[in-house]
């Protein structure tokens, strides 16, 4: 309704421009994309060369995948903003807010390429977009991320093992490739991957607890274990880590190593119903009907693991 009003107003352009624009952003950032369409079109109508409506109709059509129109738009804000470059005393007085965003621009167009099988104007776009930026590695992991997104972890892996190179650190990349391994199957590179990080990042505990994870599914309970230990020597009260320590234990048959883990965990966080489920199995299976009823009867207080708490507890009665 505002905007209705604002328009039976006599308004100069430029005011104009900046209030369709303005709503424009404000029904993309709703998600309510054909409103955002409608008024960054109305902008157009009333000037042309506006580059930041250009600008927000490539994000429009890239979203909702309508590619011939996002390549048409993004080349004319690609095309505007080099006549901008060249001659600043060209544009209107009202504040522009796009003009950086050429590295999104041209990583949207490689996008569309590689999908659309274009190699090697997609190559172009993402040297584009790599120009376009001081921090290199970015538009890799823009343009690698999408395609983990796809599941085209071929296309991705070599994207971003690319943006490696420019920054061989980085510690966003490292972890996309290490978890897109992981999500695919792919355990062994997923570790190695996780284990970079490290290396890079002596302290980085997610990095540190994922790879104790990895290696406990691998079956190599004793890595696993010293991954899981270095978590708990900066975060000694990290669940996970401790709970997944006790799990690895037991694997490897150390079963008074897991219910001490177990009982400290309790200690730490009394209402966890997956400890006390997994306490009361082991007391049970070593007679100590006691201590398991106890554990079985706090797990039915909190409403969890109902069928397996009773079924501990029928066991216990039997005896």
């Amino acid at each position: 309704e505002a905007i209705r009003l604002f328009e039976l107003q006599n308004s100069n352009t430029q005011n104009r421009l900046l209030s369709y624009y303005t709503a424009s952003v404000a029904f993309y950032r709703k998600n309510d994309l054909p409103n955002s369409e409608k008024y960054a079109l109305k902008a157009l109508n009333y000037y042309t060369d506006y580059i930041d409506a250009y600008c927000l109709l490539s994000s429009i059509y890239f979203i909702r995948k309508e590619y011939s129109k996002c390549i048409e738009v993004t080349g004319k804000y690609l095309g505007l903003l080099k006549s901008i470059e060249s001659d600043p005393n060209s544009v209107l007085s009202i504040p522009y807010n796009t003009l950086q965003h050429a590295k999104l621009a041209y990583s949207r167009l490689s996008i569309i390429y590689y999908e659309q099988g274009q190699e090697k104007e997609g190559s172009q776009a993402l040297h584009d977009a790599i120009n376009s930026t001081e921090e290199k590695w970015e538009p890799y992991l823009a343009i690698g991320k999408h395609f983990i997104g796809q599941k085209n972890f071929k296309l991705a892996e070599k994207l971003l093992t690319e943006g490696l190179k420019n920054n061989p650190g980085n510690k966003d990349i490292l972890y996309y490739i290490a978890e897109m391994h992981e999500k695919s199957g792919a355990s062994d590179k997923a570790i190695i991957y996780f284990k970079n990080i490290l290396d890079y990042h002596p302290g980085e505990v997610t990095a540190q607890y994922n790879l104790g994870l990895l290696l406990l599914k691998n079956n190599q309970f004793d890595e696993a274990l010293k991954s899981f230990k270095s978590v708990t020597d900066k975060d000694p009260k990290h669940i996970g880590a401790l709970f997944n320590s006790a799990i690895a234990y037991e694997r490897i048959g150390n079963v008074s190593q897991t219910k001490e883990i177990y009982n400290n965990m309790i200690k730490i966080k009394p209402d966890n119903p997956e400890v006390l489920i997994s306490l009361g199995s082991l007391y049970l299976n070593e007679s100590n009907y006691i201590r398991a009823k106890e554990c079985f009867l706090s797990t039915l207080e909190l409403n969890n693991y109902l069928v397996e708490a009773h079924l501990g507890l029928s066991k216990v009665y039997l005896f």
